[in-house]
């Protein structure tokens, strides 16, 4: 028998209503899902009712749509299979089975995400599928199967139950809601763990004090550079031009690190500077999304599974969140300057990755959006050629400090810093921008000028610019990068050796007679990531010209470094010093001491200041090849 077009025009309408039924349930019950998800983590929306109802519709309406879209995918089919095979499937069985699928399709998806966000049995964040995170894989689908048949066995049960109440059975109410009851205690248990895990505990008001301090720790200088290798090191060295670092790379200890499969350098850095992965630290991008229009941006961070994921793939999906560069609060780990700020210690930071915004911290940070806006003020008052010649560049006011809070630590000092910018040299390739140049020199010439005033007991350099010019010259190039790239690395550190050289021979009075430990670290960075990092440390109590046999973790130069500075080494802390590079004689009489934890980085009390140079930084980390466009 033929269908006729009002058959089919019925069958239609009929697979249409459930699959907006569908999409009305499905979608409601995960947005509301993800809604108890935000408030559990994140209960300070509560206090804000705007944002509270913006949040609510915002989770509500997109899964909606999500489950819409299977819904009315799954009533398009039916449909098709009616057309061409003249039967009809069961509306009830449909309903129950596309519900079913699409709470499959969800569990599956955000248990594999967590898997790999949590490294759990061989998953990873770097790579999708291995043959490693093929059993856990697994394990989830057939969890993910199993909840959904349950899922899909208790939807059916009420379905009939509701539209075909002569075929239900005695019992089959109770015994849906029995099932449905099971999976509302999963989720509640699910909150309470979330609560617990992100909860204030008993170590997040930890700190150190001098009485846990090594006396033998030393005061660290520490120069971080990107995109370089050993190979380049070596060529620098034989150049003989650069005292201090030449000094370093000949009599330093030299450690072999491991930079991490596929780890871009806000991870990497910031795990040379906690000690830990990016799961505990929090930074694991260069930049952030957060729903707009909330007038408190909300931060979701790595670890809170599930949430991620809406807000970082789902929801800009749908171009409902708005980019925001990483914030220093993200970053849930103590670094080194934290560690030694407790401890009474005096600090220089510059440059480093997620340090905006500045950390009010003994001694002085200049972030890495310092550069950014001491070029926008100078450029606003039409200055073009920034030198510290030019008879302007000193002839800064002071009063408008408390507009650039957070740019520096102090905010004055970001004045303080104009006359240290110089020019870029005219030799420049057309393909690298000039600030590539100027910004590494006003870092490494700010830590030297700061290191002379302050006389710090840490400071800690961080220069990209070998690895931004990879990234730049490789754009469609990829066997041509070397040779343009080797020419301009060495314009690039005749650009900067003044500077350097400065920082690395100083002898301040906090180091003593022995002067500070000079280390030097290097990454790979862009088109070298199977090449080895390097920690080449050289100084007080440390094996001359020692060279590591095993490779070592970032964490564990982290923990290195901890340990050179006499400070105690957190039980939990992801790394281990390399004593193998210390003189015997200092590890045996000084070994490292253990406390149970360092606790949590406190957060601010305005952690969601706005940033006057967002779009400047995001469009400078598109321009440098960071991010894509």
């Amino acid at each position: 028998m033929r269908n006729t077009w009002s058959d089919l025009a019925q069958e239609l309408r009929s697979n249409i209503l459930i699959g907006i039924s569908i999409g009305i349930i499905g979608g409601g019950a995960v947005g509301s899902l993800m809604i108890a998800t935000t408030l559990v983590l994140h209960p300070g929306f509560l206090g804000s009712f705007q944002d509270l109802v913006l949040l609510s519709t915002t989770l509500l309406g997109v899964y909606s749509i999500l489950a819409l879209g299977i819904g009315l995918s799954g009533a398009l089919l039916k449909t098709i299979y009616f057309l061409f095979q003249k039967k009809r499937l069961s509306d009830t069985k449909t309903a129950a089975f596309a519900m079913g699928l699409f709470f499959f399709l969800l569990v599956a998806v955000y248990g594999i995400f967590w898997c790999r966000w949590n490294g759990v049995g061989g998953a990873s964040r770097e790579v999708l599928i291995s043959v490693r995170a093929l059993p856990i894989y697994a394990l989830v689908l057939g969890a993910s199967l199993i909840l959904s048949r349950i899922f899909t066995y208790a939807m059916y049960i009420l379905i009939v139950y509701w539209k075909k109440p002569h075929k239900a059975r005695k019992g089959d109410w109770k015994k849906a809601f029995f099932i449905l009851g099971y999976f509302a205690f999963a989720v509640i248990l699910f909150m309470l763990v979330l609560r617990a895990t992100t909860s204030p505990g008993t170590t997040d008001n930890v700190k150190l004090d001098m009485t846990q301090v090594d006396p033998s720790g030393r005061p660290l200088v520490i120069v971080g550079i990107d995109g370089m290798t050993r190979a380049r090191l070596q060529e620098l060295r034989a150049r003989k031009d650069i005292p201090g670092f030449n000094n370093v790379l000949e009599t330093g200890a030299w450690v072999r690190l491991d930079p991490g499969t596929g780890l871009i350098p806000p991870i990497q850095w910031t795990s040379l500077a906690t000690g830990e992965s990016y799961q505990r630290h929090g930074i694991a991008d260069y930049k952030i999304e957060t729903l707009r229009g909330l007038r408190t941006p909300l931060i979701v961070r790595p670890g809170q599974v599930g949430l991620y994921e809406a807000f970082n793939h789902v929801l800009p999906f749908f171009r409902l969140t708005q980019s925001l560069a990483i914030r220093s609060h993200m970053r849930q780990s103590k670094a080194l300057w934290d560690l030694e700020d407790e401890v009474g210690r005096s600090n220089v930071v510059a440059g480093w990755w997620a340090t905006w915004p500045a950390d009010q911290i003994r001694g002085a940070m200049i972030t890495d959006h310092a550069f950014l806006k001491l070029q926008q003020l100078i450029q606003e008052r039409g200055d073009s050629s920034p030198d510290a010649d030019s008879p302007a560049a000193p002839a800064w006011d002071p009063s408008g400090a408390h507009q650039l809070a957070g740019e520096t630590y102090p905010a004055s000092l970001l004045f303080e810093l104009a006359p240290l910018m110089k020019a870029a040299p005219e030799s420049v390739s057309p393909e690298l921008s000039s600030t590539l140049y100027t910004s590494d020199h006003l870092y490494a010439a700010a830590s030297a000028y700061l290191q002379r005033k302050l006389d710090p007991d840490l400071l800690m350099l961080y220069l990209p610019g070998p690895d931004v010019m990879k990234r730049v010259l490789s754009k469609g190039k990829i066997e041509e990068w070397e040779s343009p790239f080797n020419r301009e690395l060495n314009a690039y550190i005749d650009f900067i050796s003044e500077p350097l050289t400065d920082l690395l021979t100083y002898r301040g009075q906090a180091a003593g007679d022995q002067g500070a430990i000079k280390i030097i670290l290097i990454l790979p960075g862009w088109k070298e990531e199977n090449e080895d990092g390097w920690l080449i440390v050289s100084g007080a109590n440390v094996q001359s010209g020692a060279i590591s046999e095993n490779r070592y973790s970032l964490a564990d130069a982290a923990a290195t470094c901890m340990y050179l500075m006499g400070l105690p080494l957190a039980n939990d802390l992801g790394g281990r010093p390399v004593l193998e590079i210390i003189e015997p004689g200092h590890a045996e009489r000084h070994p490292p001491v253990a406390i149970p934890s360092y606790g949590l980085r406190p957060v601010p009390d305005d952690p969601e200041r706005p940033s006057g140079v967002d779009g400047e930084m995001l469009e400078r980390l598109r321009s440098l090849g960071y991010i894509g466009s």
